[in-house]
């Protein structure tokens, strides 16, 4: 069985930043997100067959949080986040991101939500 997509592109974050608390699957921050930590999200929200072209594209969401809110370090530290990760998505294969919106979670902590689409070549067909 090979590896997930999703796993994959969550190794290529944590190897490009290795303080990232980086998830290969959709979980809540905790209560307490240690201050200086970011912590990163990999999901797959949808997998769509193009049976003319024998592959797939999976949408993913990826989601970068930040443990500090409404100051100026606080969006310095995101936006730090931020780039980290879109350089690394940038230079991963087959990979395209779209959007990246801000949000809020937890009712305490600022990050992003990146959603991103990767094609593959189909491995259901034999």
């Amino acid at each position: 069985m090979s590896i997930a997509i999703r796993s994959l592109i969550a190794q290529e974050i944590r190897d490009d930043n290795p303080l990232f608390l980086v998830h290969d699957y959709p979980v809540n921050a905790p209560e307490n997100l240690a201050r200086g930590k970011v912590w990163v999200n990999v999901y797959r929200e949808t997998l769509t067959n193009a049976p003319q072209a024998a592959a797939l594209s999976e949408s993913l969401r990826i989601v970068v949080i930040t443990p500090m809110k409404d100051t100026a370090a606080a969006e310095e530290a995101l936006e730090l986040a931020l780039d980290a990760v879109m350089r690394t998505l940038t230079r991963t294969r087959n990979v395209n991101w779209t959007t990246a919106e801000r949000a809020t979670f937890n009712d305490s902590y600022i990050g992003y939500e990146i959603s991103i689409t990767v094609s593959t070549e189909n491995a259901y067909k034999s």
